[in-house]
């Protein structure tokens, strides 16, 4: 396949650069997220070709990935997953990748900048606005847990701040930003260190504001439902 040829068929779909803190420049999106599929179809030479990389969910390509998500349903085979990817076609260009069960692999920004430039304000913008900033939304809600395979690139902190983010924009959005975890039914379930239910439930009886709240929830789901692979 015809790298050159990719990245091209990618470019010209992300005209608008994003402003993010501390990066100069160099994060472009357009109004809508790229099909993978349907731009890696248009690089290759013929079909056999494209049906190489499709067969092998695109991971010839070098896709790297970054942050992992699930969520539990409510019952067997309820569950879903999702992933925050990174593409590098040539040496100072990578492509932002979300891969998910309903909208298969889009691409949602070309970036000039080195990802330890712009990754930790792009993760607070592209989950801050559920991907809207980026042309399309990512989450309903929290993921039950999330695994950080890059924590170098992004630290806990900044995705604590990008999750932060969503769940302002999804009470703006009328969502439900803790739809797939109920703290209190968790913390039932969980090991002797574990905060108790009781204990729980008064932190949060103390609280008077829905930001106060996440603060508390955030506490607990960065303790408890988040890991980081090293």
């Amino acid at each position: 396949m015809n790298r050159a040829r990719l990245s091209a068929e990618l470019d010209g779909s992300f005209p608008t650069e994003i402003a993010l803190r501390h990066v100069d420049d160099g994060v472009f999106a357009g109004n809508e997220p790229v099909d993978l599929d349907e731009a890696v179809r248009a690089a290759c030479d013929n079909e056999d070709e494209y049906e190489q990389y499709a067969d092998e969910g695109f991971e010839r390509l070098g896709l790297e990935v970054l942050l992992s998500f699930d969520w539990e349903g409510g019952g067997p085979g309820l569950g879903s997953g999702a992933s925050l990817e990174l593409l590098r076609l040539e040496p100072h260009k990578s492509y932002v990748v979300f891969r998910d069960e309903a909208f298969g692999v889009r691409v949602f920004a070309s970036v000039s900048e080195p990802p330890t430039m712009f990754l930790p304000s792009f993760i607070e913008t592209f989950f801050g606005s559920n991907g809207t900033a980026y042309g399309g939304e990512v989450f309903g809600s929290i993921p039950t847990g999330t695994l950080n395979f890059r924590p170098d690139l992004i630290p806990e902190l900044c995705l604590r701040d990008g999750y932060r983010a969503f769940l302002n924009w999804a009470s703006e959005h009328h969502y439900g930003g803790w739809d797939s975890f109920d703290p209190l039914d968790w913390a039932a379930s969980l090991k002797e260190d574990a905060p108790s239910v009781d204990d729980l439930a008064d932190r949060l009886d103390e609280v008077s504001s829905r930001e106060e709240e996440n603060e508390i929830l955030l506490d607990v789901y960065f303790l408890h439902c988040y890991e980081e692979s090293r």
